[in-house]
């Protein structure tokens, strides 16, 4: 696709991470993979996004979904640097941010890690209430898959609700 590497030069520096977002959601729709080379920018510019903390929650769980229709498996310094951004994000997320990161994590196979997992659980809590049958069953088929360790107090707080 030419318009796929007409806007490949141009992520370096003007993408913002919805912009970015809304693009791949676009090839993911379109069933188009990038080449490599353009796919390499992309890294570059969304790992630069995450690393200053510029990634909001929306253009990241857009962005995962989008990778998981194209198959395209973020590298582990992206993850990492998505971990990180998604923590320091927490007091933003919706239910539909933390039902879909835990959903793409598990699309994706990844693995965060016991202590990433507890403080995800804790910030998830605060919007309980907001919660729908949706975002239960897709946090509960993420956490099952990824094979993690859910505190039995959580666990029982779904009984509640």
């Amino acid at each position: 696709h030419k318009l796929a590497e007409a806007a490949g030069p141009r992520l370096r520096r003007t993408y913002n991470p919805m912009n970015l977002a809304t693009l791949m959601q676009a090839f993911a729709r379109w069933g188009y993979a990038p080449s490599d080379r353009w796919m390499a920018r992309f890294w570059w510019r969304s790992y630069r996004l995450l690393a200053a903390r510029d990634m909001p929650a929306p253009a990241m769980t857009m962005t995962l979904a989008a990778l998981h229709r194209l198959r395209q498996p973020p590298p582990a310094a992206w993850w990492r640097g998505a971990l990180r951004a998604a923590r320091l994000n927490f007091p933003d997320f919706q239910p539909h941010h933390f039902s879909g990161l835990v959903r793409s994590m598990a699309h994706h196979s990844f693995q965060p890690g016991q202590h990433w997992v507890r403080k995800f659980l804790l910030a998830s809590y605060r919007t309980w209430e907001e919660f729908g049958p949706q975002h239960w069953t897709e946090m509960m088929y993420g956490f099952a898959k990824l094979k993690l360790v859910v505190p039995e107090e959580w666990l029982g707080r779904w009984d509640s609700v």
